[in-house]
């Protein structure tokens, strides 16, 4: 893990005093299938809160924080009409059976939202439509061909529920310090555009931040800061941040860096927020290396191919003269550049400094190994010689997130979006340790609360970063 500041998490609590039944269900449609994805909310009539979750890949939803009194349930998904109930909730637990029923009158396809082979139109009957909607995660908007057909891709995120403590008084996930999702979040709002709801992954918001935090003292490796505040969309609950600090590290006095640039120069970088933008910010990380780091550069389109061989840190008018020699044409084979990468970092292996791939794409593989899961493994294998891997993120339009968030987590290595000049200086000068440097890796936090103190807790963020209590202390389990 990189980054002087470790982590910081948030949690929210409520107080033992407050009674929490809890209200499970089951969404299905008319012929008994189940329904994942579908919206579900709780209003308490009297205070006017309103709780949300989705359904999980069973059809399943759960709240374990419904406060006692009147109740509105509301059930929803694209294509079907919506289900609302009132109930009184007590002390005891409320199960659902909830059945959605098909809005055949109410499904309206616009042109620009089909897919297109050419310049023909496939059609799409009501039913492809209501499973289209359930496929959360993915976002694809295609058009009549005025715009650019939009791939970009985000894994789906469902928020962590409220857990009862009396059930479950730990929670444990292993921590990273991504910022990518927040970089990602102000491109969507600079754009005056929404972003897709699985693109916002808290826990990277609130890291992308550097607080004020109290260093490490003594033999201590760690600092840990916490603060309760209560939160404005209820009065009864509490919300605490968790911050970890690891000590300052003098960046002049880091380890030698063996770093190899993997750089996509396929035919999707061509455009200027893409490949122009990965030269002009790798030309800033060049002005920080010095005569003992050795730098090698890989670049991948079709195939993969050496450009610059391993060249010490201070012969600078080389490195910068091959990175401006970079030009974007041809298919996406990322997996061939992956292995390449990662031998040649083996093969300059620096004992005890810093081995590191900084692998500079907008994720779109589409030639050789292009499975995302597979990718994945890939790294995964890579990983193990202890070459460390930084993503950085570049581009709109095809922008693969799913794909670029799951490399640098097992590749031991974080994840940043760059969508501006600016934003390449925050993370390659500003934040050069946390690219050069690693103070931990495979962190893992558990939070146990006291039932006497807490009825129920929820983690929020982390949601693909969660582990079973007794992985802990188990170092083969990574999150």
């Amino acid at each position: 893990m990189s980054r002087n500041l470790l982590i910081a998490m948030l949690l929210l609590f409520q107080s033992a005093a407050t009674q929490v039944p809890a209200l499970r269900g089951t969404v299905v449609d008319p012929t008994g299938a189940l329904i994942p994805g579908a919206g579900v909310t709780v209003e308490d009539l009297a205070a006017g809160t309103v709780l949300t979750t989705v359904t999980d890949g069973r059809g399943d939803f759960v709240f374990s924080n419904v406060t006692l009194g009147k109740i509105r349930v509301t059930v929803t998904l694209a294509g079907f009409m919506k289900w609302t109930r009132e109930l009184t909730a007590t002390a005891q637990e409320i199960r659902l059976a909830v059945t959605l029923t098909p809005d055949v009158q109410n499904v309206n396809v616009s042109v620009r939202d089909l897919p297109m082979v050419g310049n023909n139109v496939i059609s799409l009957s009501s039913a492809s439509v209501s499973q289209r909607s359930r496929q959360g995660g993915r976002r694809r908007v295609v058009n009549d061909g005025s715009r650019r057909v939009n791939t970009e891709s985000y894994d789906y995120i469902q928020e962590n529920p409220f857990v009862r403590v009396s059930q479950q008084p730990r929670t444990t996930f292993a921590a990273d310090v991504d910022t990518a999702s927040y970089a990602n979040l102000r491109r969507y709002l600079n754009e005056e555009k929404l972003p897709p709801k699985d693109a916002v992954r808290i826990e990277e918001l609130v890291n992308y931040f550097k607080f004020d935090s109290e260093q490490p003292a003594g033999r201590h490796p760690v600092a840990i800061q916490t603060e309760v505040a209560i939160p404005f969309w209820a009065s009864s609950h509490r919300l605490v941040r968790i911050g970890i600090r690891a000590r300052d590290i003098d960046i002049s006095s880091r380890k030698p860096a063996n770093l190899v640039f993997l750089v996509d120069v396929s035919g999707s970088m061509e455009e200027d927020n893409k490949l122009p933008l990965v030269q002009r910010s790798l030309h800033l990380l060049v002005n920080q290396l010095r005569k003992d780091d050795i730098v090698t550069m890989v670049v991948y389109a079709g195939n993969s191919g050496l450009v610059l061989p391993p060249t010490r840190g201070d012969h600078k008018a080389d490195i910068d003269s091959a990175i401006d020699n970079l030009h974007a044409g041809g298919s996406t084979n990322g997996g061939e550049g992956i292995q390449l990468a990662y031998q040649k970092a083996v093969e300059n292996f620096v004992p005890d400094g810093t081995n590191r791939v900084i692998l500079a794409t907008d994720g779109d593989f589409n030639v050789g190994v292009t499975n995302e899961g597979d990718l994945v493994r890939l790294i995964e294998k890579q990983a193990r010689s202890g070459v460390f891997l930084t993503v950085l993120g570049f581009g709109v339009g095809n922008y693969k997130d799913s794909t670029l968030e799951k490399l640098a987590d097992k590749g031991h290595g974080n994840y940043a979006y760059i969508d501006t000049f600016n934003e390449a200086k925050r993370v390659l000068v500003e934040q050069m340790s946390g690219t050069l440097m690693t103070v931990a890796k495979d962190v893992k936090i558990q939070v146990e609360f006291n039932p006497d103190e807490v009825q129920a807790y929820r983690l929020i963020g982390y949601e693909n970063r969660l582990l079973a209590d007794e992985d802990f202390d188990n170092d083969s389990k990574q999150g």
